[in-house]
């Protein structure tokens, strides 16, 4: 049994048909390294996982769609493709850095053998520690308490720490412990790692060497230092079948207790200087660490910080509570403090499914979470993406356009990734309109214009010289045709509502920067090139009806409203696949038009016809994508469904909690769980960031008594409260004027602001500021 608890995720008992899920739910991390929630004795090849972002090969991915109706024939799969395909780029899962086995006289713990008298796993969100303790009987009746705990540490994110507590209960007798690293271990089902060397150092240390695989080459390193405290013991080296380590051998007397401590460092080429030694690194580095307890210190005084930045407090509602801390504390890992060399990935660090690629979800799902709290990891994803810039350009080359066209899906460059047979990513194009869009969101809500200068405005640039060289006219407008939306089960389609209003907004934004920051020149772009983002962006072509329904792309309202049923519960068995009427229907797979509302802010909250489009897109949408959830959290908030956005923010946080789509072994769904914490800033504070203005537009949740979380603006800690009946503004750190709208009135944010809300208050007596230490008052927008 597994509980979302309020700062943990709680496992009562082992259940073997579980393992995998749990895996993936309990994975720990530091946005650097990712490890699977597996057990220390034995890492099954599906359940373990060790990943560094950034390590990437190839492997032979084995595939076998099969194209057994219209949809799938046609628009999905090309099959002549499919023949060819073999080889794919994928994270690598590089070793069991895990590794501790235990005997009680010469029988070996593992949970399906003996007799499991206690069970308890709890991974801490609050200081991203997974414990597990565990009372084990083996077949003589001897029983024995086990405590595995174990974090990856956030003040040096190459290293994992690991302590384990052995305690007789009711014997004296032969205890072994064995401590280090596994090398037998897969990636896709195959071994992708080349063993180079292993080696021991005189304090014990074990040091494993090895290559990623053929094509990058990536050299890493593995070291592991292990002591045990508690006992008089033999040690010795161990190596047996690809495991390596330090096997100890001691008495253990009934009531007594052992500690092994475990550090291991995790390092790969990619992270240093062609010329510095992996192997004196990770040496020098483990020389200098402390013990568990003085890492850990370490760990959470780096790490507590971060945490407390980001939780989300829900009074009234545990169950809505937990469930966002849970989704949060996945998204906090799963962001890269520290380089450039990947961006933010569809599933973290927690598996393998969907190859650690990036796809669109990191600009537009995942994006928001950092930008808003964690710049500088924001800042890291957009170096990613202008490190990609040189392949961008080859892609747009190759499709007879100017500028960049940035991959669909990626890994480590910026070639295209997807899977060479599925035909309809291929028209994913929003993709380069996702990158610009989210570099525009980072610098409003930063005002970074080093970074613009930097990077921003040339890859901002280049995606407007791709769009302007990628339009059609017709009649007068500037159309985008054959290409595939956001929904990708309506492929090969023109005028797509998402694509065309998203692209408008970036070249008129492009032209804006152009004109403002004079930067445009330095990087090439000429006037009369910027004056062609400007007449694109006048004159793009917004799908919509004389009614104001937007239509998801043309003809779409012509399609079949009865062929599919739309139905949540469709996640686990795509309609797709089984009716091949997808094309012909207007089910869809997930939101396009209504991302433009409330998500993106691209068409204004009051703007024409939301309530109407928000109707109507929810009840055809068949919400197979778990992209679909915190859109629809928002939509509903923003149209007064409180009791609607509870329950599609409950979905966005525990996706994988609840597996509703049968699949979370492979890793969570970091997107929408990231998007649980954007629907709370976005859809209950109703902040948007505007015009050099922070917009609030609050929403009253009826379950809760008093929602607080905080955000980053331009340098400033802001915190934010409501009971539904006010709502209080703080700043916490910096001295930058913000200004503050709210219900049309602007005032400048001093040191603390109230808002009263509800219909019963009059506009001009709405909005009235807290009075400072001083005892004078800071500011007053209207009313005495």
């Amino acid at each position: 049994m597994l509980k979302v608890e309020k700062n943990a995720i709680n496992e009562t008992c082992y259940e073997m048909s579980n393992e995998g899920k749990h895996a993936a739910l309990m994975t720990t991390g530091n946005g650097y390294l990712g490890v699977r929630g597996s057990f220390e004795e034995f890492g099954s090849i599906r359940i373990q996982g060790c990943y560094v972002r950034g390590v990437f090969d190839e492997i032979i991915e084995v595939m076998e769609p099969f194209a057994d109706n219209e949809y799938m024939k046609k628009y999905y799969i090309d099959e002549v493709k499919l023949r060819n395909f073999e080889y794919q780029d994928s994270v690598v899962n590089l070793a069991d850095i895990l590794t501790v086995r235990i005997e009680i006289d010469g029988e070996t713990f593992y949970p399906w053998e003996g007799k499991i008298l206690q069970w308890n796993r709890l991974l801490m969100e609050e200081d991203e520690t997974l414990c597990r303790t565990v009372v084990w009987q083996n077949s003589k009746r001897q029983c024995v308490q086990l405590v595995f705990e174990r974090f990856a540490s956030f003040s040096d994110v190459h290293l994992y720490c690991q302590r384990v507590r052995v305690k007789a209960l009711n014997f004296s007798g032969r205890v072994r412990v064995l401590s280090g690293i596994d090398t037998n271990v897969k990636t896709g089902g195959q071994k992708t790692a080349i063993d180079k060397r292993v080696d021991y150092g005189a304090d014990g240390t074990l040091f494993y060497t090895a290559k990623a695989g053929k094509k990058y080459g990536c050299d890493f390193v593995v070291a592991a230092k292990s002591a045990l405290c508690g006992a008089k013991e033999t040690a010795a080296r161990y190596e047996e079948d690809g495991v390596y380590g330090v096997r100890y051998d001691f008495e253990l007397q009934e009531d007594e207790q052992v500690t092994l401590e475990k550090i291991v460092f995790v390092g790969a080429a990619i992270d240093y200087p062609q010329n510095v030694s992996l192997y004196e690194i990770a040496a020098e580095t483990l020389a200098k660490c402390g013990s568990y307890r003085e890492e850990y210190d370490r760990h959470l005084a780096v790490y507590s910080e971060k945490f407390n930045l980001q939780d989300v407090v829900i009074e009234g509602d545990d169950e809505s509570d937990a469930a966002v801390r849970f989704a949060s504390y996945h998204t906090l890992i799963s962001g890269d403090f520290t380089s450039s060399v990947h961006g933010l990935s569809a599933k973290a660090l927690s598996g393998e499914r969907y190859n650690n690629f990036v796809w669109w979800d990191a600009e537009i799902y995942q994006m928001p979470y950092f930008i808003h709290l964690f710049p500088e990891v924001a800042r890291n994803s957009i170096l990613y993406r202008y490190r990609q810039l040189p392949d961008a350009r080859e892609n747009a080359k190759a499709e007879g356009c100017k500028g960049a066209r940035f991959p669909f899906v990626c890994s480590v460059d910026g070639k295209e990734k997807v899977w060479c047979y599925a035909r309809h990513p291929h028209l994913q194009i929003h993709i380069t309109a996702d990158v610009a869009y989210s570099v525009i969101n980072y610098f409003v809500n930063t005002g970074d214009l080093d970074l613009m200068r930097e990077a921003g405005f040339e890859i901002l640039f280049e995606i407007c010289r791709y769009w302007a060289s990628k339009v059609t006219v017709r009649k007068g407008k500037y159309v985008l045709l054959n290409v595939t939306g956001t929904d990708e089960h309506h492929p090969f389609v023109d005028n797509d509502a998402y694509t065309n209003y998203l692209v408008k907004f970036v070249l008129e934004r492009g032209y804006a920067y152009y004109e403002k920051y004079k930067d445009g020149e330095r990087l090439g772009v000429t006037a009369a090139e910027a004056e062609e983002f400007a007449r694109v962006a006048e004159n793009m072509y917004l799908p919509e009806q004389p009614n104001g329904m937007i239509p998801q792309f043309d003809g779409y309202f012509d399609l079949s409203p009865e062929l599919i049923e739309a139905d949540g519960n469709a996640a686990k068995g795509f309609q797709m696949k089984t009716s091949g009427l997808y094309h012909l229907s207007q089910i869809i797979k997930q939101p396009d038009v209504m991302l433009l509302y409330g998500y993106m802010n691209l068409i204004p909250m009051n703007g024409k016809n939301y309530r109407e489009n928000w109707d109507y897109y929810e009840s055809v949408c068949e919400a197979s994508s778990s992209l679909t959830y915190p859109v629809n959290a928002i939509n509903s908030v923003d149209n007064d469904m409180p009791f609607k956005f509870v329950k599609y923010l409950r979905q966005s946080a525990l996706v994988d909690v609840e597996d509703i789509f049968g699949i979370a072994w492979q890793g969570v769904h970091a997107g929408c769980m990231a998007g649980a914490w954007y629907a709370m800033l976005r859809g209950v504070f109703g902040v948007r960031v505007l015009d050099n203005a922070i917009h609030i537009e609050p929403k009253k949740i009826p379950v809760w008594n008093k929602v607080s979380m905080k955000f980053v603006y331009q340098g400033c800690v802001l915190s934010l409260e409501t009971d539904g009946d006010a709502l209080r503004v703080g700043r916490l750190s910096g001295d930058a004027p913000i200004n503050i709208i709210y219900r049309g009135e602007t005032a400048v944010l001093a040191q603390s602001a109230l808002f009263l809300l509800g219909d019963s208050y009059e506009k001009e007596d709405s909005v009235y500021f807290s009075v400072p230490d001083d005892g004078r008052d800071s500011c007053r927008v209207s009313g005495e």
